[in-house]
């Protein structure tokens, strides 16, 4: 009984295995490969906006979206940084040169969609 037992378990894991492959393939085809949406999106020019981007997790994503082709919109509160990080971002040397525009987001969370619309509304 314990064979049938451990037969079936090993079973059990060679299909969740086999399921999380499959959706981790699936992932990369249609989200991070070259033919997926993302690429798709990029190659139009499209604006992709990063909030956290002067350092970290929102740094890297920035980086990430503008190597495949995306014109960036960084935000954070930290006005220096986030100057520097899109003046590396623009300086690329990269055939489509992505764009990359900024904006400090204010301390207080009740105008910040206002004062961020008016602040990029005419550059984009």
């Amino acid at each position: 009984m314990t064979d049938l037992a451990s037969l079936v378990s090993w079973v059990g894991w060679a299909t969740v295995l086999y399921l999380l492959v499959t959706f981790a393939r699936f992932v990369n085809r249609q989200f991070i490969g070259s033919s997926g949406i993302v690429a798709a999106f990029a190659k139009k020019g499209g604006w992709a906006v990063v909030t956290g981007a002067s350092d970290g997790i929102g740094k890297a994503y920035a980086f990430e979206l503008a190597r495949l082709g995306f014109n960036v919109v960084l935000i954070s509160r930290t006005a220096a940084k986030l100057e520097a990080v899109a003046d590396e971002i623009s300086t690329w040397r990269r055939p489509s040169r992505p764009r990359s525009r900024y904006c400090p987001a204010p301390v207080q969370p009740e105008d910040s969609n206002t004062i961020l619309l008016e602040s990029l509304g005419n550059e984009l």
